[in-house]
């Protein structure tokens, strides 16, 4: 495992944290002073999770290949039952709480099932049920394409394949986030093939300088697409952290490990926090309160990570691949 990739993970989770918290947080009239500078910029933890998945995804089957059914089962068992799961508790939300949720509860059939399927946007042109699912989505389409791809004996025909196709449907939807799975795949290549790894400080500092240097109003104004703005750096960061010495650190490992728990507690986290603060009026240090919710976020998904998705993970792996193995033995 490339520890500073789990570190950069977390980097994401919480980035993408902090930017649903100041949008709630404005929402529901607890304007920050200081944290405000953020606004809008912590949504570059997608791009991020976009570069990191086409990396690992890549590097993953470049050093062991797996069928096709294999890498795709895997892929389902990582991301479907905890997403569906919290699709479920917003639908029972709707159903039995309507009032905590700020739609009014009102999700219907259509909504619902293209939610389940990951079609949301294709379907029904919104956002799913569980709102930071969107990302997903896509992630989902990559996963797809890629491990269709994996079909092919040739690896040049795998690449070619995936990254064709992902330029197409980039070109066709204007979604050109998928070129960042695109330059994730890149990176593994001359990780794993050409054992490129230098000058990996010096990209890292680069992304690094890019990345915050979006902060600034002139940048944004300067550069409207989103993959050049954030994409670009990403790419450059995720390189220099899997170039430069590694950094072993317990938290950061637990806090990458549960990066996924984390992205999408938040869905329930951050406005329940909200109206937890606007019911019992507390008055406090808004950017304080940012601050507390983003610790409390990430506390939520740890601990979601590891009663929930770590366990329903290793009981699901063990169950289908056990059955896998045993069928082998009896010859079947």
């Amino acid at each position: 495992m490339i520890q500073n990739l789990q570190l950069l993970r977390a980097f994401a989770a919480l980035n993408v944290v902090l930017f649903h918290a100041i949008g709630t947080s404005a929402s529901y009239d607890y304007e920050t002073n200081f944290i405000s500078a953020l606004k809008g910029w912590g949504a570059n933890g997608v791009d991020i999770f976009f570069v990191i998945s086409g990396f690992v995804m890549l590097l993953s089957q470049l050093e062991n290949k797996r069928s096709v059914k294999d890498f795709l089962v895997l892929r389902a068992i990582r991301i479907v039952p905890i997403y569906w799961l919290l699709t479920l508790s917003v639908i029972a939300l709707a159903i039995f709480t309507p009032s905590l949720l700020r739609s009014g509860g009102v999700i219907s059939m259509e909504s619902l099932l293209a939610s389940l399927g990951f079609l949301s946007q294709a379907i029904t042109g919104k956002a799913p049920v569980v709102y930071v699912g969107w990302s997903l989505e896509w992630e989902m389409l990559f996963y797809l394409v890629f491990g269709l791809s994996l079909y092919f004996r040739s690896w040049k025909a795998t690449l070619i394949t995936t990254f064709s196709v992902l330029l197409g449907i980039s070109l066709f939807t204007s979604f050109l986030m998928l070129l960042e799975f695109i330059a994730g795949m890149c990176i593994a290549i001359l990780y794993k093939c050409y054992g490129w790894r230098s000058y990996g400080k010096l990209a890292l500092f680069l992304g690094v300088l890019l990345l915050f240097s979006s902060l600034l109003d002139n940048v944004r104004l300067l550069i409207d697409n989103r993959v050049i703005l954030w994409g670009v750096p990403s790419t450059f960061i995720v390189y220099g952290v899997i170039s430069v010495e590694q950094i072993r650190s317990t938290i950061g490992k637990l806090l990458g490990d549960a990066s996924y728990s984390i992205y999408l507690m938040q869905m329930f986290s951050i406005p329940a926090y909200y109206k937890f603060l606007t019911a019992l009026k507390i008055q406090l240090n808004n950017d304080l309160l940012i601050v507390i919710c983003l610790v409390a976020t990430a506390l939520g998904g740890v601990a979601m990570y590891l009663l929930i998705e770590k366990p329903m993970l290793s009981f699901l792996k063990s169950r289908i691949f056990a059955h896998k193995n045993a069928s082998k033995a009896k010859g079947i």
